[in-house]
């Protein structure tokens, strides 16, 4: 678990650009800040401990988006899913165009692609919450060297997925 950690964390510092690093000091700025407020209402505990929790929800909701959005804007590119086809009984092939929309060099990208059970909109909530959130298939693609404005091919192999069984695939990108 920690050596699994100690990895995405190395990964991230590696790979990620200077406006993400200044990002994330704005986010812990901004906590700091509250928490030194807060430090001033210590005579009134029920309002600091809101403030808190707001800043604890804040923060996370604003690194989390603001990552996103970071993201969109500095690393763009596009994925798409160009044909979906099964071989023999159980073998699924997804075939998909992955392209560098941003105005640099990818040196490194991994498309994830997601099998998901098809929503039944008479299954019980919990089920439907299932169903929407929790793949029952992962499976990555690492492309080295994506050059800006360059568009590539790949293919994902799931073996033992029937064709009987409704789902539908999302593919989710990281390139720096």
């Amino acid at each position: 678990m920690a050596n699994g950690l100690r990895e995405i964390l190395l990964f991230y510092l590696k790979h990620l650009y200077p406006v993400d690093f200044l990002f994330a000091l704005l986010v812990v700025f901004i906590f700091i800040c509250v928490l030194l407020f807060v430090a001033f209402l210590r005579n009134s505990p029920i309002i600091a401990t809101l403030l808190i929790l707001f800043n604890f929800i804040f923060c996370s909701c604003l690194a989390v988006y603001g990552y996103q959005f970071i993201d969109s804007k500095v690393r763009q590119r596009a994925v798409n899913i160009v044909s979906e086809n099964f071989h023999g009984n159980s073998n699924f092939t997804l075939d998909f165009s992955i392209s560098n929309d941003s105005k640099h060099n990818f040196k490194y990208c991994k498309v994830k692609a997601k099998i998901y059970n098809q929503i039944d909109a008479n299954a019980s909530f919990i089920t439907r919450l299932k169903n929407e959130y929790i793949p029952i298939r992962i499976k990555s693609k690492t492309i080295d060297e994506l050059l800006k404005g360059q568009s590539k091919d790949q293919r994902i192999n799931f073996e033992n997925l029937s064709p009987e069984n409704n789902f539908s695939v999302k593919l989710q990108s990281e390139c720096f």
